[in-house]
């Protein structure tokens, strides 16, 4: 339940910043953050596989612990490219409703990736070592 509840908030929070995208993130420094951001989700579905993403926390009963591809340093790279695509949006049209949702979605993805690790954790034994040499969301910082 705790899973449905947080995609529901990420889904609406996410709802609110596309509802900011104005032309102005087409400046350089936006579309080069959103053309990384996709190129990060993308290398990321491709090395986990599309058929195994899902947008739940919760692992399937089959699921397999991925360390290819931006796996190999980061547990996150799915929510690590939404926050990228999405700060991109906030900067490029700075205003209290945009920066206010960023920071919500940043609050919510934090709290739906360490339940997703909790979880991960005792189903894939193999993950708490896997923890242990990677980071969260971005390389050698966090």
């Amino acid at each position: 339940m705790k899973g449905i509840v947080l995609v529901i908030a990420q889904l609406a929070v996410i709802g609110v910043l596309l509802s900011q995208v104005t032309r102005a993130l087409l400046q350089p420094l936006p579309l080069c953050g959103l053309v990384t951001s996709f190129a990060l989700l993308g290398w990321a579905v491709a090395s986990m596989g599309p058929r195994k993403v899902r947008v739940r926390p919760e692992p399937s009963a089959k699921q397999t612990l991925c360390e290819r591809g931006p796996y190999r340093w980061i547990r996150h790279p799915m929510y690590s490219a939404t926050l990228l695509m999405m700060l991109m949006i906030a900067v490029s049209h700075p205003s209290w409703i945009a920066i206010t949702a960023w920071l919500m979605l940043l609050t919510i993805l934090w709290i739906k990736l360490r339940h997703e690790e909790r979880l991960f954790e005792t189903a894939i034994p193999a993950y708490r070592d896997y923890r242990l040499r990677t980071k969260r969301l971005i390389p050698l910082v966090i």
